[in-house]
C-alpha cells in the first residue's frame, strides 16, 4: 500500500477530475459508500444518537454525504455545520442540498447552542468528525477547538473521516489540538500523518478507501507500507558458513547487555556463525548466556571500553565475514569513537552502524560518503538529530524530506527507530513500518534490531535486508506482547521469540502480513 504526502494526494485528485473527468461529486460519494460500509459492518450506522460535525471544505462534504447514507437506515442523525452550509462549493454545496432536501436534521452551530450541543455530544453513541481534512494549515481555536475537547471527553465511538481533525497530514504533529478517534477511515490512499508523529495514537484503527483510484497511478511512488517478500526456505543443504557470519563490535564496561542482544538475536534469527569482538570483561558477563558465540578478545581503554589499538585485529577479523555490525554500547569513550570512526572508513563488507557508532561517525560524515561498500545507519530521532544536524523538533515536522535526503546524501541506508520506524534508501524509497507496540520502547529494544538485519544482510540487498529486519522485530514485539502485554515486552524476551516471528512468517506469509495492511474498502 502507498503512502502520499497531501499535496500527492491533492495532486491525484486533480489528476482524475482533470485529465479523466471523473466529476468531484462522484469521489465524494465513493468515500462516502466507504465509509458506510465500514459503519455498516461494525453496525454503527444503526447507533440510537449520532452526531455528524462537518467543516466547509471537502472533509465537510463527504460527511454530508455519509449522512445520507446513514440517513436511509436511521433517522437518529443530526448533522452540525461549523459554518452556514448554504455557502458551501461545488460538490459539497450539492450534497448539502441533497441532505436538506431529504429532511436529515441539520444546525450552524452559534454561540448560543453551545452548551444544548456540548449536552448532545456527552449523549451521543456514534460521532462522526468531518470537520478539518489533510488541508488543515494552522492551529485549531475558538469554537472548532471547543467542540474537539468536548468531542474527545464524551463516551462515543469516534470516526473520523480522512483524518482526524487537527492532526497534521504530513507530519502526524497536532495543531492545536486533535480529535482522538476510534476509527479512522483514510480516502485515496494513506498519508504520511496517519503513521508518523501522533497519527499512530490519534488515528486509532486505520481503514482505507480506495476511491476508484487505479493502482497504476501511484505504483512509480516510493514511499510504502513495509510489507517484506516472502522469506525464503531454508536450505536444507547449508551449513553455518552459508547461513551467515557476522562480527560485532560491541559493548563496554557500563553496557553489557548491548553485546548480547544483537549478537545473539543473529543466531535466533537464523544466522550461523556470529562473533563478539568485545573487551574480556564483557565477554566474560556475555559468555554466562550465550556459550554459542564465538567471542574475540580486544585491549580495553581506562573506562573499560575498546581501545584504538584493536583497530588492526577487527580488521582481520572483518575479512572473514559476511557483515560487520558497530557501535552498540561501546560508549563515548573518545579512543573507542575514533576507533569506530576509523573501522567504518576501512572496512570492504557491508556495515550496520547503530548506537554509539553513530554518535563517532556524525563527527566525520565524509566516511560514509566514501564508502565502496553497503552501509545501514540505525538511528533513534536522537542519534537521527546528531547525523543530520538538526534538532529533534524540526525534523519531526520535516522527518520525511529529511530522512530521505539524508539517505542519498550519505549513500546510506537509514532505519529511523520510532512508533512508526521508517527505512529510507539512497534511492529515494521509504518503507513506512506498521509492526510492533508501544512495549517496544525499552532500551535494548534497537539492539536485537542490528542482529535480525545482519542475518538478512549476509545474502540479501541492503534495503531487503533492512525490510525483513525491521518487519520480524516489529512482529516479534507483538507476539511478546500477546503473551506479556505492553509492559512487558523486555528484549529478553523477545530474544526468544525471533525464531517463532520467523517461523510463523515463512508458514503463512499472507496471513501474518494482512494484520499490518490497513483494512481496504
Amino acid at each position: 500500500m502507498k503512502i502520499l504526502s497531501v499535496q500527492e494526494m491533492r495532486d491525484l485528485d486533480n489528476l482524475y477530475i482533470d485529465k479523466f473527468g471523473i466529476p468531484q461529486e462522484v469521489l465524494m460519494e465513493n468515500a462516502s459508500l466507504g465509509a458506510f460500509e465500514i459503519m455498516r459492518k461494525k453496525k454503527l450506522h444503526l447507533a440510537e444518537k449520532i452526531l455528524l460535525f462537518c467543516g466547509s471544505g471537502n472533509n465537510g462534504g463527504d460527511g454530508i454525504a455519509l449522512a445520507r447514507k446513514i440517513f436511509s437506515f436511521n433517522d437518529s442523525i443530526k448533522v452540525y455545520f461549523l459554518k452556514d452550509p448554504n455557502k458551501f462549493k461545488d460538490a459539497s454545496l450539492t450534497n448539502f442540498k441533497v441532505a436538506d432536501n431529504l429532511g436529515i436534521q441539520w444546525e450552524t452551530l452559534t454561540d448560543d447552542c453551545m452548551d444544548r450541543v456540548k449536552k448532545e455530544i456527552s449523549e451521543a453513541d456514534v460521532i462522526v468528525d468531518a470537520i478539518f481534512g489533510t488541508g488543515l494549515d494552522r492551529d485549531i481555536t475558538g469554537t472548532p477547538g471547543e467542540i474537539i475537547d468536548t468531542i474527545n471527553l464524551s463516551k462515543a465511538k469516534i470516526i473520523s473521516l480522512d483524518i482526524p481533525s487537527g492532526l497534521n497530514g504530513n507530519n502526524g504533529c497536532v495543531m492545536g489540538r486533535c480529535i482522538e478517534a476510534y476509527y479512522t477511515i483514510s480516502f485515496g490512499t494513506l498519508k504520511y500523518g496517519h503513521l508518523i508523529g501522533k497519527g499512530r495514537k490519534y488515528c486509532g484503527k486505520l481503514f482505507n478507501c480506495n476511491i476508484s483510484f487505479p493502482a497504476s497511478f501511484t505504483k512509480d511512488l516510493k514511499t510504502s507500507i513495509n510489507i517484506p517478500d516472502p522469506l525464503f526456505p531454508r536450505d536444507a543443504t547449508g551449513h553455518k558458513g552459508s547461513f551467515g557470519k557476522a562480527l560485532f563490535v560491541s559493548g563496554s564496561r557500563d553496557y553489557l547487555g548491548a553485546p548480547l542482544l544483537n549478537s545473539y538475536s543473529f543466531l535466533h534469527s537464523g544466522g550461523g556463525y556470529a562473533t563478539l569482538f568485545s573487551t574480556e570483561e564483557v565477554i566474560k558477563s556475555v559468555s554466562n548466556f550465550a556459550r554459542e558465540l564465538v567471542f574475540n578478545r580486544g585491549d580495553a581503554s581506562d573506562t573499560g571500553s575498546l581501545s584504538l589499538a584493536n583497530f588492526e585485529n577487527i580488521m582481520e577479523a572483518s575479512k572473514k565475514n559476511d557483515v560487520l555490525a558497530i557501535g552498540s554500547g561501546i560508549s563515548l569513550d573518545p579512543q573507542t569513537l575514533d576507533l569506530a570512526r576509523k573501522i567504518v572508513e576501512n572496512c570492504k563488507t557491508p556495515i550496520i552502524i547503530d548506537g554509539d557508532g553513530i554518535t563517532a561517525i556524525s563527527e566525520n560524515l565524509e566516511i560514509l560518503k566514501k564508502r565502496e561498500f553497503p552501509t545501514i545507519l540505525t538511528p533513534h530521532i536522537g542519534e537521527f538529530s546528531r547525523l543530520t544536524g538538526f534538532s529533534i523538533e524540526k525534523i519531526q515536522k520535516d522527518r520525511i524530506n529529511i530522512l530521505r535526503e539524508t539517505a542519498k546524501d550519505l549513500k546510506s541506508y537509514i532505519v529511523l527507530k520510532d512508533a512508526t520506524t521508517i527505512i529510507a534508501s539512497p534511492e529515494g524509497e521509504l518503507l513506512f513500518s506498521t509492526a510492533g507496540n508501544s512495549g517496544m520502547g525499552v532500551a535494548g529494544s534497537g539492539d536485537l534490531l542490528v542482529g535480525i538485519i545482519a542475518v538478512n544482510l549476509c545474502n540479501l540487498p541492503p534495503l531487503d535486508a533492512c525490510s525483513i529486519g525491521v518487519f520480524i522485530h516489529g512482529y516479534t514485539g507483538d507476539l511478546t506482547c500477546e503473551t506479556y502485554g505492553e509492559e512487558g515486552v523486555l528484549p529478553t524476551r523477545m530474544l526468544e521469540n525471533i525464531s517463532l516471528a520467523i517461523k510463523n512468517l515463512r508458514k503463512n506469509h499472507f496471513k501474518v502480513c494482512k494484520k499490518y495492511i490497513p483494512i481496504e474498502i
